[in-house]
């Protein structure tokens, strides 16, 4: 099941493009039979556009366009394939119905993140989350490398970084993050808050299940945060394209 040597394959993300006898001598060695089967798959489905965790697929030439760059979307693409961050597409998006309240549920640094729709169940396409943010509660600073991330204020009030740009988002709030740009969001009110956050490609719930604690209900009180908690995030946050930043003090 090679190539067909006449199909030179493009693979982007970060609007990077990586050619054939790149991907043929850089990175097929580091795969396994297995793994080099699935993105084989993924390539080939079709010969049109196909979104795919990080990689946008199409069937025609594309040349050599910086190796650093190519390198560096190379390394992200092998770790988030290894943990299991990426989906191939294998089945088309399914009808989700939860009801208020329902759908797996996590305690993650302090805060409750409802998982209304997976990558699975969106055929590769999103991840859709709810969020739940006490008082004071909010992620440290990251960067996601690898996703894009849009947040939709439904209750309460929450304070939103991204980059050197403040928002103050209420309800009816709509703000994108793209991939790559240093963001924050912390409930500085004094009454809890909620919000949508919408993240593309998925892989995103894999993280969250990772690093957080399932919990009986959306309506639960979020964890006590643990230096075990935090330890466990910067394990884990490199694995998936995620850099976690210094609190500003």
């Amino acid at each position: 099941m090679d190539y067909p040597k006449p199909i030179v394959n493009e693979l982007r993300v970060h609007r990077v493009r990586v050619d054939a006898d790149f991907y043929a001598t850089a990175f097929k060695a580091k795969l396994s039979n297995a793994e080099q089967l699935r993105v084989r798959t993924m390539l080939v489905i079709g010969g049109r556009d196909l979104e795919s965790g990080d990689v946008s697929v199409r069937l025609h030439h594309s040349g050599p366009q910086g190796t650093n760059r190519k390198w560096k979307f190379l390394q992200n693409f092998w770790r988030r394939l290894k943990c299991g961050a990426y989906y191939f597409m294998s089945a088309p998006a399914q009808i989700i119905q939860f009801g208020p309240g329902e759908g797996p549920v996590f305690s993650a640094v302090g805060d409750v993140y409802r998982v209304l729709a997976t990558g699975e169940q969106t055929g590769g396409a999103y991840v859709l989350s709810e969020a739940r943010v006490p008082p004071g509660g909010g992620p440290p600073p990251h960067i996601h490398h690898s996703e894009d991330e849009a947040f939709f204020v439904l209750e309460g009030e929450i304070t939103f970084q991204l980059g050197e740009t403040k928002v103050v988002g209420r309800p009816g709030t709509f703000i994108q993050g793209p991939r790559g740009i240093p963001h924050a969001f912390k409930n500085e009110g004094s009454a809890p808050a909620r919000m949508l956050i919408l993240v593309t490609p998925p892989g995103f719930e894999k993280f969250m299940a990772e690093i957080g604690q399932p919990l009986p209900s959306f309506d639960a009180p979020p964890l006590p945060v643990t230096p075990a908690d935090i330890q466990r995030l910067l394990a884990v946050a490199p694995k998936y394209g995620i850099e976690i930043l210094p609190t500003p003090h």
